[in-house]
């Protein structure tokens, strides 16, 4: 065999090495910590957080939301999509909660742009009233799922701010140039008083971060 081909198949071999290695980090396989349930992890984008306490995913299906239930003895789900009653996804799921007795909340989060003060007074509440084991979820599981991770480990595993950013990252298949109003607001996260008194979304300075519809440009008429 001729040496060009031979460095030909080494490269292409390579290639496909990096590639499966690119793969498996894209579906949660070599994150850690991850929750040991193969199907669910991999598809849902499953995740353990706090062991025993606090979980995170994309949107389960019913036999995966099942499954998740019984393995990890949830007691409350909270949903970062919203309250979508006329959607087959959101039905589904309270019947699943409703049949375990599971709590249900619902909390509407953007997946890429900076939440509002309310959205985010709420989610509090929740973590400090609800009983746990708490799963969230948002539909990838990467980016609203991880904005409300890395707040619960910020108030609840004293974690701070720049080390509960790992909850943003790509093992969770977060994409911070994609989504970067996420992390923007994780690295500015100055606890619940601050969301109350100090945090306003709408400040010129995070129009970067912030879809157009939800505040009124300085200077310009409201969209």
């Amino acid at each position: 065999m001729s040496r060009p081909r031979r460095l030909h198949r080494r490269l292409l071999g390579l290639g496909a090495v990096l590639l499966a290695a690119l793969a498996a980090l894209w579906l949660g396989v070599l994150s850690e910590p991850r929750v040991e349930l193969l199907g669910p992890s991999i598809i849902a984008n499953l995740h353990e957080v706090d062991p025993g306490r606090f979980y995170r995913s994309g949107q389960l299906n019913p036999s995966q939301l099942q499954s998740t239930l019984d393995t990890l003895d949830i007691r409350t789900i909270i949903n970062l999509r919203g309250y979508e009653t006329e959607d087959d996804w959101y039905q589904q799921e309270i019947r699943v909660a409703e049949r375990n007795g599971v709590a249900h909340h619902n909390v509407r989060l953007s997946s890429s742009s900076l939440p509002q003060p309310e959205e985010i007074e709420r989610l509090l509440s929740l973590y400090g009233e609800v009983e746990r084991p708490i799963l969230v979820h948002c539909h990838g599981g990467a980016d609203r799922a991880g904005e409300a991770s890395a707040l619960y480990q910020i108030e609840y595993m004293g974690r701070s701010p720049e080390e509960a950013l790992a909850m943003l990252s790509f093992p969770y298949r977060h994409l911070s140039w994609l989504k970067p109003a996420k992390r923007y607001f994780i690295e500015r996260y100055q606890g619940e008083q601050w969301v109350r008194n100090g945090y306003e979304p709408c400040d010129p300075e995070h129009f970067h971060y912030y879809r157009a519809r939800h505040c009124r440009p300085q200077g310009g008429p409201e969209s």
